[in-house]
């Protein structure tokens, strides 16, 4: 599911991301996680801001955690800027793990990393609650 875009500071506020994918010799089905991350990616190229890390789009929630394309940390002095992919925990406002790719290919499968990561944190918070109880 493609979700809403934020910031830090804003919310509904995008910033700048450019990035530019390799030509795609195949039709993307426009379901697909491929499509959805080239979206997230154009919302967040089209968009301005003034501060690094300051804008993201949410590709896929799985409860409170996020998997989202932001904004790099720093500014990247010369070239395209590469994808920057973080799992984040809502609740918690921290970010669990990342990573940077300029390909497709290696987001796509980081991307699917995180949601089976998120799904597993969330299995895991659900069986501890209950065990509570």
């Amino acid at each position: 599911m493609f979700e809403a875009i934020g910031t830090a500071h804003e919310p509904m506020t995008m910033t700048i991301c450019k990035f530019m994918f390799a030509a795609m010799t195949k039709q993307i089905p426009p379901d697909s996680l491929e499509s959805r991350i080239l979206r997230a990616f154009r919302l967040l190229q089209s968009t301005s801001g003034h501060e690094p890390r300051d804008s993201f789009v949410v590709i896929e929630r799985v409860r409170n955690y996020e998997i989202r394309l932001a904004d790099p940390p720093a500014p990247v002095a010369t070239g395209p800027k590469p994808v920057w992919v973080e799992l984040f925990d809502s609740t918690s406002g921290v970010s669990l793990d990342s990573f940077t790719s300029s390909d497709l290919r290696r987001i796509v499968a980081g991307v699917e990393t995180f949601i089976v990561t998120a799904q597993q944190l969330h299995a895991r918070s659900s069986d501890s609650s209950d065990s509570r109880n």
